[in-house]
């Protein structure tokens, strides 16, 4: 079994429950949002109902509704004359995004390291998520897809360790956001830089040091927003 697969498929016991029971709207949803997370599909492309219909198997209808769920997720813009679109954000909304989302991340950290009562397989799942993390870099063969999997799931399990509802609330609507730019934030360097910045927070959660674990988490979003906003990526540009 490739590590990626047993990483989520060993840790998918630890976040049950943790997602709602999927309709087929939400599968047409989540595949979609994987498209756009994964660089498939980018901030300005078109997203039409009848392929994804033919695609699925199903009828307009249940398409319509993830479009909807997207468009309210700021992910999918519906108000526009040429139908459904990836959204595109200016740099100020991207600076504001991110800002409030390193944050909310470090406050997370801060969190899952202060907890009194932890689980000990949450904090395996730590461990064994920014290893699976660096490997993945290292590889050059490793598509960006599976350094997202497992950065998700690594952050989930966090989230379960921190306890705080609210905060996973507030930044998952903002991960969302961010997640129109994740492809294009995470070439091989920036894995690198960003992998070994895990094992760094994944030490301090698991060492009970809360205030390492809270610079560490301020500074990989921060470090991110850095990422995208280099005139060579010409996503944005900088203000």
């Amino acid at each position: 079994m490739d590590p990626v697969r047993g990483y989520l498929e060993g840790t998918e016991d630890l976040v049950v429950g943790v997602a709602r029971t999927a309709s087929v709207a939400d599968q047409i949803a989540a595949w979609i949002r994987d498209q756009i997370q994964f660089g498939h599909i980018k901030p300005g492309d078109p997203v039409r109902e009848t392929p994804l219909a033919e695609h699925f198997g199903v009828s307009r209808g249940p398409v319509r509704d993830a479009l909807k769920m997207l468009d309210r997720e700021r992910l999918i813009d519906l108000g526009g004359r040429s139908g459904a679109v990836v959204r595109t954000q200016s740099s100020a909304e991207l600076l504001s995004i991110f800002r409030i989302r390193a944050e909310i991340t470090a406050l997370t950290m801060r969190t899952a390291a202060e907890r009194e009562r932890r689980n000990p397989r949450h904090l395996d799942a730590i461990r064994d998520g920014a290893a699976a993390l660096v490997a993945l870099a290292v590889d050059r063969d490793a598509p960006v897809s599976d350094y997202i999997r497992v950065r998700r799931r690594l952050s989930t399990v966090i989230n379960l360790v921190a306890d705080s509802p609210y905060l996973n609330r507030l930044g998952l609507e903002l991960e969302l956001e961010i997640a129109l730019h994740w492809a294009a934030m995470m070439g091989k360097a920036r894995q690198h830089q960003s992998s070994r910045a895990w094992l760094r927070i994944a030490d301090a959660i698991i060492e009970r040091r809360p205030d390492d674990a809270e610079r560490e988490g301020r500074a990989i979003v921060l470090d991110s927003l850095s990422e995208l906003l280099r005139p060579e990526k010409g996503i944005v540009s900088p203000l």
